[in-house]
């Protein structure tokens, strides 16, 4: 298991993640306004039993041979190597969002701060104090949580600044790592 306060990269062999906006939003915020905040419909989708409601039917697990005295073994790979890792962007979710991530088996959650900035009303991005704000108070949060807290960059500048300011991972396109990196190394 990794360390959920330090940066991490490496390691992880899959990955499924639920972004906390749109229908599955709505459905979080809805459990909230009627008393309760939870991860566990998220939890629920990635971890099979017994940690948590995943189903097996038919689906990739199928072609891991997940039948008979292997399915046991592929549970167990599965529910240690898959990392639960809802994104941030509705600003309506901030005030029972330590709670929803407090859940068991989360690992990580990621701000999309353009999505962010879109829900938060400017259109024009993510660089309104208000936006930045609110990244720093979920940023807070899941330092609270003890759970690392993702976000994007798009140059090493912006990398550092988001290191700097609490988060533990950061995401890029790699078309945007390997141009940025071909422009350092040319003439």
């Amino acid at each position: 298991m990794f360390d959920k306060t330090k940066p991490f990269g490496q390691g992880v062999a899959y990955l499924k993640s639920c972004p906390l906006h749109s229908e599955l939003s709505q459905t979080l915020h809805e459990h909230h306004e009627h008393g309760g905040a939870s991860m566990n419909v998220e939890v629920d989708a990635v971890k099979y039993a017994p940690l948590e409601k995943r189903g097996m039917g038919i689906s990739s697990a199928s072609s891991y041979m997940a039948y008979g005295s292997e399915a046991s073994k592929f549970i167990e790979f599965s529910n240690e190597q898959t990392m639960v890792i809802p994104q941030f962007e509705d600003p309506a979710l901030v005030d029972p969002f330590e709670g929803m991530i407090s859940q068991p088996h989360v690992d990580a959650v990621v701000i999309g701060p353009r999505d962010l900035s879109l829900n938060m009303g400017f259109p024009d991005g993510p660089d309104h104090p208000e936006v930045q704000e609110m990244i720093d108070r979920v940023i807070a949060i899941c330092r609270k949580a003890n759970v690392s807290a993702g976000i994007t960059a798009g140059t090493r500048a912006d990398s550092a600044k988001q290191v700097a300011r609490g988060a533990t991972m950061i995401l890029a396109a790699s078309q945007a790592l390997v141009m940025n990196g071909s422009k350092e190394f040319l003439p």
